[in-house]
């Protein structure tokens, strides 16, 4: 699998199709490009690259860990590409990357598909936020074991805001869509939050899915061709 070397570290990533338009697929918190295994084959005629977050698949880890390093780190990718705009498909965390990349870098956004995404803390269900801190706490003085540091770290990405505001979304000038899971771990009035903070927006429900299953649900109802489209 390529690598490539972008702010000192070494990028995972595949890469699919062929064609001006470029999409550039993250994935996850503690995920890898494997999640998007098969959309490697849809939209031939889009040129797709898939990317293994810092510190995630077989890309580097370092400090610094967070939403800023991470889509700092896409977007160097894309200067080493001499990609200058792309779609920018997030999901989860990768969302959440990409709504940030949006921030700092509006130039290089075509358009932003974020996949059940969120920019505050409490835009995640208690059912999933409470696990999540007491698992935190209770790895939190195993740090020292190389793998448990690495999973507190993720840990802690999804108890904290991301860095991206309200205000920052208002400020966004390229169009999004939002997409959410019919049963998802992000609050729906969150997702709507985003929606209506985004002036260029489009909000679609998934129905009969979860937050873990949403890009298989992508997938197999045929619906990436559709997300893709631009104007």
């Amino acid at each position: 699998m390529p690598k490539i070397k972008v702010n000192g570290i070494n990028v995972c990533y595949d890469e699919a199709g062929e064609g001006d338009k470029v999409a550039v697929f993250l994935h996850g918190n503690g995920e890898s490009k494997s999640i998007f295994a098969r959309f490697k084959d849809v939209c031939p005629n889009v040129k797709k690259y898939f990317l293994d977050t810092r510190g995630h698949g077989g890309t580097d880890y370092a400090e610094p860990f967070d939403f800023t390093a991470f889509s700092e780190d896409v977007y160097a990718f894309l200067q080493a590409k001499n990609v200058k705009k792309a779609i920018i498909f997030g999901y989860s965390d990768g969302a959440n990357t990409a709504t940030y990349l949006c921030k700092q870098h509006p130039e290089v956004i075509e358009k932003l598909i974020l996949v059940s995404g969120n920019i505050y803390r409490k835009g995640l269900n208690y059912s999933f936020l409470i696990p999540c801190f007491l698992f935190t706490c209770l790895i939190f003085p195993l740090r020292f074991v190389k793998r448990l540091n690495r999973r507190y770290k993720l840990n802690i990405l999804m108890l904290k805001d991301i860095g991206v505001t309200e205000d920052d979304l208002e400020a966004f000038n390229v169009d999004a869509l939002i997409l959410h899971a019919e049963k998802d771990v992000v609050n729906y009035a969150h997702t709507v939050l985003i929606h209506l903070s985004i002036k260029n927006s489009a909000l679609l429900q998934i129905n009969a899915c979860t937050h873990f299953n949403i890009i298989d649900a992508i997938y197999e109802r045929g619906l990436l061709p559709s997300l893709l489209i631009t104007d």
